[in-house]
């Protein structure tokens, strides 16, 4: 299990939104930003987004814990900003179903380390 450094400020959420490549399921929406250009961070950094027509907070804090563990299972190649949105369709799914389709659309963007 590997601990991934966060995005923490607004303006690095809004850069990967921006200048990054997107894909999406049911249950989430996956936006990845090469780092070269900043260069500032050894690793991958993530965020997490859960809005509030998710539900209340603590339905979103539920759904963030879950993303977060998804995560960690996973080995991200280095060098990446990731940022997470879910989608309404996240709450009919469980663990193993978020964690699925993290795999599927990091998978599909070549981001898994084979190490």
């Amino acid at each position: 299990m590997q601990k991934y450094q966060k995005l923490r400020n607004s303006s690095d959420f809004d850069s990967v939104k921006k200048y990054g490549t997107g894909s999406a399921d049911f249950n989430l929406v996956m936006v990845a930003m090469d780092q070269a250009p900043a260069g500032e961070y050894k690793g991958s950094r993530l965020g997490f987004i859960v809005s509030k027509r998710i539900g209340g907070a603590t339905v979103r804090n539920k759904y963030k814990r879950r993303l977060k563990e998804s995560a960690n299972s996973i080995s991200i190649i280095d060098g990446m900003d990731i940022v997470f949105i879910a989608r309404n369709g996240i709450l009919g799914s469980n663990f193993h179903g978020i964690s699925s389709s993290m795999y599927k659309l990091l998978a599909d963007a070549s981001l898994i380390s084979t190490e």
